[in-house]
Parts: structure tokens; C-alpha cells; sequence
């Protein structure tokens, strides 16, 4: 009878055993469930924010557009701003004054050295030919230095009696 016992404990053992885990199996199963369910709605909000943060940024952007189109930009203006602006008669002048100095230099003898020399003729191969420049007078070499000789440092003698270089502050 003792065998029926043992074997009886056991099974009741091994029931337990299996009810507990089936219960832990439920409760994961369940939690697994839950959190699904949280992380499909938190995905759902989020694309919903940027859906309405797009929109928003694209209204934002079309408003800009057409406040920009409505208005010329005046961040980058200086000073007092005239409504009406008369004619610019120094603007004027200094046009008239470079339109008479082209014409003046125009008249003017060619080759002068405002001008610069006159355009050498294109060569059969449509480049402009240049002079060859004029060879430049070369110095001549000389021998290199030798290298300079180092004497060994010596230090200067010292009548300091107060030089405490070797002692220790610490002691």
C-alpha cells in the first residue's frame, strides 16, 4: 500500500505542477494579449500626430508662400524708406561721365599703355600666339654652407648662496 501512496503523491505532485503552469501559460498569454492590443493603439496615435503635424506643416508652408507673395521682403532694408523716389541725377551724372570716358578711350591711339598691347594674331591652329618671354638671367650656384658647428653649454658660475635648487620643500 505504500506504493499506492507514493505513486498517488506523485500524481497529485505532477497535477499541481501542470495546473500551475498552465495558469502561468494563461496569465502570459493573456499579458501578451494586452500589450498587443496597447502597442497597436500607441502605433495608431502616433501616425495620427504625424499625419495631423504634416497637414499642420504644410499649411504652415503654403501660408508663408502666400504671405511672401502678398508682401515684398523687407528684412534686409536700411535706413528710411522713401515712398517716392524722384529720378537719381548723381546716378545720372556718373553714367553720362563713363559713357564719355569709353568714347574717349575708344578715340585714343592703339597700343597706349591704358589699353594694354595690342591682340596678337591667331596662329594657323585658332591660338592666339604669345612672345616667348625673355629669358631670365640666373644667378650662379654656390656651394652650400657648411653646417654650423655647436659648442657644448656650459653653465655660467654662480655666486648665489642662497640657491636651494637640490633641497626638498616637503621635508
Amino acid at each position: 500500500m505504500a506504493e499506492f501512496e507514493s505513486l498517488e503523491s506523485v500524481k497529485r505532485k505532477f497535477e499541481g505542477i501542470r495546473s500551475e503552469h498552465s495558469a502561468r501559460m494563461e496569465l502570459a498569454s493573456r499579458k501578451f494579449e494586452e500589450t498587443d492590443k496597447a502597442t497597436a493603439q500607441s502605433h495608431k496615435e502616433f501616425v495620427d500626430k504625424s499625419k495631423r503635424l504634416v497637414d499642420r506643416l504644410r499649411e504652415m508652408a503654403k501660408a508663408q508662400r502666400e504671405n511672401a507673395a502678398k508682401k515684398k521682403p523687407s528684412e534686409l532694408a536700411f535706413g528710411i524708406e522713401d515712398d517716392e523716389q524722384g529720378p537719381d541725377e548723381f546716378a545720372d551724372q556718373l553714367a553720362a561721365a563713363e559713357r564719355a570716358r569709353l568714347a574717349a578711350a575708344s578715340q585714343t591711339a592703339e597700343g597706349s599703355f591704358l589699353q594694354g598691347a595690342p591682340p596678337a594674331a591667331p596662329s594657323r591652329w585658332g591660338r592666339e600666339q604669345q612672345p616667348a618671354p625673355e629669358p631670365v638671367a640666373q644667378a650662379p650656384v654656390r656651394p652650400p654652407l657648411p653646417p654650423p658647428t655647436r659648442r657644448p653649454a656650459q653653465r655660467p658660475a654662480s655666486d648665489d648662496d642662497d640657491d636651494f635648487g637640490n633641497a626638498s620643500y616637503l621635508t
